[in-house]
């Protein structure tokens, strides 16, 4: 079992760097190469001489261990809980066109179409970190309320809008599978129910 431990590392001006150690070591979520530390970006005086610089440490420190906690609660789900910067800011859109391209057929045009939809609703540009349940469910209402068919510009039928919407709910599960989404966000979201025909 891995235990998380709140470091101090002295620095130059009088500072401590706040950090993490694991121990064991765990794999880097940018580089995939095993590491010991996770700097927080946080410092803390060394010798703190006035009532506003213990304080500061104080808090720095309280907030410090929260954020090893949380660590150490991720670790022992089997979770680092934490994704790279890389990952975070990562375009959901092009990993969606990704695997709408991998399609073949009549179910290739079907995944190109929900993309379509998507982009219509969101645009080219959408972060990992920006899609949410509330995200999601709000695609889920363009779809119903909003959508045309690009054809001939009438409402998307509810079973076509429930089959697009699926499309995205299974590139949620994908991406949740390549933990690229914290969340298994295609879990939370209500399908569209289709009408029968």
């Amino acid at each position: 079992m891995t235990k998380v431990t709140l470091r101090k590392k002295p620095i130059t001006d009088g500072r401590n760097s706040l950090y993490l150690d694991f121990y064991p070591a765990v794999p880097h979520p940018d580089t995939g190469k095993t590491t010991r530390r996770e700097f927080l970006g946080l410092y803390v005086f060394n010798k703190p001489r006035k009532a506003l610089e213990k304080e500061h440490n104080a808090e720095t420190i309280a907030l410090g261990e929260s954020i090893r906690s949380i660590r150490q609660l991720d670790l022992q789900a089997g979770a680092y809980g934490f994704l790279s910067k890389r990952t975070k800011n990562a375009c959901f859109v092009q990993y969606f066109e990704q695997l709408a391209n991998k399609r073949a057929g009549t179910n290739h045009d079907n995944w190109h179409s929900a993309l379509a939809h998507f982009k219509d609703f969101a645009g080219n540009t959408v972060r990992m970190a920006d899609v949410t349940e509330k995200f999601c469910n709000d695609f889920r209402e363009y779809m119903l309320d909003i959508a045309v068919n690009q054809r001939n510009g009438e409402p998307l039928a509810v079973n076509t809008a429930s089959g697009y919407f699926n499309k995205l709910k299974a590139t949620l599960k994908q991406a949740y599978s390549d933990k690229l989404l914290l969340f298994d966000l295609n879990r939370q979201i209500p399908v569209i129910k289709a009408e029968e025909t």
